[in-house]
């Protein structure tokens, strides 16, 4: 279309599945890059395509697993952001790759610039004279902290309590008010943790495949804990499906009760949940 927007005109069809996302321009302007996703099913994919600006046939560059945003550099490289492998699929880090200058495939491998941890980096973007990158650091991270019930009702300073920086949600203390029973994404999905006040690790509790969430300590039956599981196919009393959740029992000490935000034990301590933004 024209600079005012008069006379637009398709380059693309997307097919079924298909989205377009992140217009980009080639640096002679030639060309068009974008990325492209298509889902069928449960299964989905992301590359980076470039596309004639007179439209025509697209040449797929780049296929790139967790793909967030990318830019193309006025020196020919494609520079893009992308999850890390699990565990830890939540960080993003920024890599950069060089294109022929007919701009329908790359010319190398690509190349790590960053190795950060605990961030999402989207809507790059270059300087006017392509000396500066421009990004949107964003992310956020779930982390526990404990504290002390004063004389007057009112929390003491908290205390950091989880440090392995990954997402952390409390869930039961044990009866003695010394261990907590918490829920983490640390292995790569939700499993279960327990860890002493005075601890500066947690123990494994729970680590199998598929997601374990929300322990529970039994009330009346000393010596066992509950815990929701997801996404799993089990058996546990009466059948469940793929799509069901279902419970899933393990040693435990006792019981008590907890909630999800914040858990009070017998010796007015708090665990409190934390979420910090990037």
């Amino acid at each position: 279309m024209g600079a005012d927007g008069e006379s637009p005109r398709k380059l693309l069809q997307a097919a079924p599945g298909d989205r377009f996302l992140q217009v980009q321009w080639s640096p002679k302007g030639e060309r068009i890059a974008y990325i492209k996703t298509h889902t069928e099913g449960d299964k989905s994919e992301t590359a980076i395509e470039t596309l004639p600006l007179a439209g025509g046939v697209s040449a797929r560059v780049l296929n790139i697993s967790g793909l967030g945003s990318f830019c193309w550099s006025a020196d020919g490289r494609i520079i893009y952001s992308a999850e890390e492998p699990p565990p830890n699929q939540n960080d993003m880090n920024l890599w950069e790759v060089p294109v022929e200058r007919s701009g329908v495939k790359t010319s190398g491998p690509p190349r790590r610039i960053t190795s950060w941890a605990g961030l999402s980096l989207l809507d790059l973007s270059l300087s006017q004279d392509g000396k500066r990158l421009i990004f949107v650091k964003a992310g956020f991270q779930r982390d526990l902290y404990v504290a002390e019930l004063n004389s007057k009702g009112g929390l003491g300073p908290p205390r950091r309590f989880t440090l392995e920086g990954r997402n952390d949600l409390p869930s039961a203390w044990t009866p003695d008010g010394q261990r907590l029973f918490f829920y983490s994404d640390r292995t790569g999905n939700w499993d279960i943790f327990r860890q002493g006040l005075r601890e500066r690790r947690a123990q494994d509790f729970v680590l199998v495949s598929g997601e374990q969430i929300e322990p529970r300590l039994r009330r009346r039956f000393m010596g066992s804990v509950l815990g929701l599981c997801r996404g799993r196919k089990r058996k546990v009393g009466t059948d469940a499906t793929d799509a069901d959740t279902d419970f899933r029992r393990g040693p435990g000490n006792g019981a008590a009760g907890g909630a999800r935000s914040i858990s009070a034990m017998r010796s007015w301590t708090f665990a409190l949940h934390s979420q910090r933004a990037g």
